[in-house]
């Protein structure tokens, strides 16, 4: 049974969700490698 009458338009629908995710994803990411990355040089410079 099929309730969504254009699976194309759900499939953008899903795209998008999956592209928000995705970049929130690697936002954090890139943040703890940036706070990895002070954590390092902090104790390097101690």
């Amino acid at each position: 049974m099929i309730f969504n009458p254009d699976p194309a338009a759900a499939w953008a629908g899903r795209k998008d969700t999956v592209a928000i995710a995705w970049s929130e994803l690697s936002t954090s990411a890139v943040a703890v490698r940036i706070a990895a990355d002070r954590m390092r040089s902090t104790t390097a410079g101690n």
